[in-house]
């Protein structure tokens, strides 16, 4: 069984635990999740602990929905 990553990056690359492509931080877990999660704001900021509406604005942007392009 391979060893489990580490808290260290840097250790886990010179173990070869983790790929360069497998990394990634784990706020990046919580930045996802609040993304992905169906809800208002409301709900968004209560499931990510954030004080302020406007930490939980810069995980969950409203981007402007496009249409798809047409067939040539």
């Amino acid at each position: 069984m391979p060893p489990a990553p580490s808290r260290s990056p840097q250790a886990d690359n010179r173990l070869g635990v983790l790929e360069q492509q497998d990394r990634f931080p784990l706020h990046g877990l919580k930045h996802r999740g609040v993304t992905a999660a169906v809800g208002n704001g409301g709900d968004k900021q209560d499931a990510a602990g954030h004080q302020s509406p406007a930490t939980t604005g810069h995980y969950h942007p409203d981007l402007p929905a496009v249409k798809p392009p047409r067939g040539r």
